[in-house]
């Protein structure tokens, strides 16, 4: 329906014109106007007021609304974030809180629930003014019920009970894998990629994947699991249960892992092993980036066969799928240009006619508080 279509683009861009609207439904600007009309009659959007231009008539843009301000949260491994939004998605208030790992679903319940009470403070928000909260948690879902996670084991069909208990407000889950996706797709509306694929790495390490403006999630919503193809059968032991997969060797916690448990036998590093001891994998891998800008050999020569392998996996969705556009992001590539490009450089030698390919491979853009408005969204308009 045109109207659902609508909604899509509006929930994709957040923002868009009766052309815009027109020319990527291939409807006419006639029908758009009228979509979009409805759509504001609904409360689903918002007109701005006319831009007067040099020539032509007077346009608008419509911007996606929600029903009021809400709480959206993105549990992964190591961090919470969280912030306040209002309708038109602005960021009233926002925290962060990191952790070397939760033990619990009721942990994990009680950090959002001090974070969400945070930020009512810090936004002067009254808690019956919300409508619901929505929380992005880095599992799958299996069927109706069942949640599992290679990096929160905890995770599991009791969550959204557990959360609406602990926040004393309606709680809506939602996985967090094409939510980066989305955020990162409203980056880059100027190439209008048919095919863009994301290589997050991060506490885990996907490859998911957008095609002809829809997230591609796969018969059993397991698509994009780059992470859990497995390079070397005697490799490191996985969340999984398996050995050797690409997540086990080049995620944060991995690399972290190893480097604490390398350094502790006396090699030379400017690396302090007693702090990284106590501190996040997002904090080791920085330290591990200044380390190598600083030029340390230990730094180099662990790095070096890691991005190696990542850039084995950027090889396989550049066979696999030919994307217009792939990102490198996640905290373990993100703001490290140099990474970015051994990853690229190393997937060459196991891409098919690279020399010849037009891809582009690109750092990605998407910021946390880009992924915190797409999660927001999906509390009420589902993707």
């Amino acid at each position: 329906l045109p109207e659902q279509m609508g909604l899509e683009q509006l929930v994709l861009r957040r923002r868009i014109s009766i052309p815009q609207l027109a020319q990527t439904l291939n409807i006419s600007p006639h029908t758009a106007t009228s979509v979009v009309g409805r759509l504001v009659k609904q409360g689903l959007a918002k007109r701005s007021q006319p831009v007067v231009k040099k020539r032509g008539r007077p346009a608008c843009i419509y911007t996606l609304k929600l029903p009021g301000p809400t709480a959206a949260f993105k549990v992964d491994g190591t961090q919470l974030n969280g912030a306040l939004l209002d309708p038109m998605l602005n960021i009233l208030a926002q925290r962060e809180a990191e952790y070397a790992q939760l033990d619990n679903l009721e942990e994990a319940a009680a950090l959002v629930a001090k974070m969400f009470d945070e930020l009512i403070r810090d936004a002067s928000v009254q808690r019956a003014h919300l409508p619901c909260a929505v929380v992005s948690i880095h599992a799958l879902r299996i069927g109706d019920h069942t949640m599992t996670s290679s990096v929160l084991p905890w995770a599991d069909g009791s969550m959204e009970m557990v959360f609406t208990d602990a926040l004393k407000l309606p709680v809506r889950l939602t996985g967090v894998r094409n939510r980066y996706l989305v955020a990162e797709y409203q980056k880059w509306l100027d190439l209008s990629p048919d095919c863009m694929a994301k290589l997050h790495v991060g506490d885990g390490v996907s490859a998911h994947v957008f095609t002809h403006q829809q997230t591609h999630e796969g018969a059993s919503a397991l698509a994009g699991e780059l992470g859990h193809i497995i390079l070397d059968p005697d490799g490191p032991l996985c969340g999984c249960g398996r050995r050797g997969c690409i997540e086990a060797m080049c995620s944060g916690p991995a690399i972290s892992h190893r480097i604490i448990n390398e350094l502790c036998t006396g090699i030379t590093s400017q690396l302090d092993w007693s702090r990284l001891r106590t501190i996040s994998s997002r904090q080791i891998m920085d330290d591990v980036w200044q380390a190598w800008r600083d030029g340390d050999s230990y730094a180099r020569a662990t790095m070096q066969p890691i991005l190696d392998n990542l850039g084995r996996g950027l090889s396989f969705v550049l066979n696999l799928l030919d994307p217009d556009l792939i990102t490198l992001g996640g905290y373990v590539l993100e703001n490290r240009p140099d990474w970015i490009d051994r990853v690229r450089e190393s997937a060459k030698p196991w891409t098919l006619h690279a020399a010849k390919r037009n891809n582009r491979i690109e750092a990605a853009r998407a910021t946390i508080e880009d992924e915190l408005r797409v999660v927001a969204c999906t509390a009420y308009y589902p993707l």
